[in-house]
């Protein structure tokens, strides 16, 4: 498979896919990114019930979600002979950051009979998960009908990113704590975006890594610049993400606190996708 790249700018992304003509994603948020298909199956509409114990409207951000993976889906009232997925949720996230929300997915069909059941795990900030604060119900939803979408494909189940163990192995040349605070927030974005991170490499672990690079930009600044990479279990690249920004001189010599946070969310963002190509790609082996 032919390595890609994405160019993510540390605060605004943009960016450039390099093995095939794709859909260019939109600043930063990945409503724009391509689009990952299951093998078609029962795709005429979907019926979204509601989620019991779900912040309120949880439901309807969830069929947006399927609408936007051009699965014609419904958060309402009641279709006859009509595929209906209903979400169960097991275990609630306590009011903290890095809480486990485990759902329980559930298919019927037309006839109201079971056709598949899925536990689905997500890492989510506990509180904006209750509260309904931010954008934290958007991405469950995103992760969910990504799910959903491989549960009404039909036949046998496709490979999905989170089959893939990963480890963040090196980042290397930041200023200050950049190093060691770029690695922790890739490993936490990785974890909450539902992706399967281990803390040490095994022979079939994928490996993320990255360059930083802090050069000289004009009087008074910097431009920063960093490049993910994303190897298999055999060391062969299977893509890069590269961000880049211009920041006050000096503004990383000590730590990085949000900033590394908010670097590494873009660039997870990007490796996330990376893994869904290859997981695709896979697939369709």
């Amino acid at each position: 498979m032919p390595s890609r790249t994405f160019l993510i700018p540390l605060f605004v992304a943009l960016a450039a896919i390099l093995l095939a003509c794709q859909p260019i994603p939109q600043p930063f948020r990945p409503d724009g990114k391509p689009v990952y298909r299951a093998t078609p199956g029962p795709r005429t509409l979907l019926v979204v019930d509601p989620i019991v114990d779900s912040p309120s409207g949880f439901h309807a951000r969830l069929a947006e979600a399927l609408q936007k993976r051009e699965i014609p889906a419904v958060s309402s009232g009641e279709v006859a002979n009509r595929y209906h997925v209903r979400g169960r949720i097991v275990a609630a996230p306590p009011t903290r950051p890095d809480s486990e929300l485990v759902i329980v997915w559930t298919l019927f069909d037309g006839q109201g009979q079971e056709v598949v059941t899925r536990d689905s795990r997500y890492l989510v900030d506990g509180v904006g998960w209750v509260t309904a604060e931010g954008n934290e119900l958007e991405k469950v939803a995103r992760r969910a009908a990504y799910e959903i979408d491989s549960l009404i494909g039909g036949g046998e189940a496709p490979a999905r990113a989170e089959d893939y163990e990963i480890v963040v192995t090196d980042v290397a040349g930041a200023p200050g704590d950049g190093d060691r605070a770029l690695a922790h927030a890739m490993t936490l974005h990785l974890r909450r975006l539902g992706l399967t991170v281990v803390d040490s490499a095994a022979a079939e672990s994928m490996k993320v890594a990255a360059d930083v690079t802090v050069a000289p930009f004009r009087k008074g600044y910097e431009r920063v610049q960093i490049v993910w990479r994303l190897n298999d279990e055999n060391g062969r690249e299977l893509g890069v993400v590269r961000q880049d920004n211009v920041l006050p001189a000096g503004t990383l010599d000590g730590a990085w606190g949000d900033i590394a946070f908010a670097a590494a969310e873009g660039g997870a963002e990007g490796i996330a996708d990376l893994i869904r190509t290859a997981a695709a790609g896979n697939s369709g082996q």
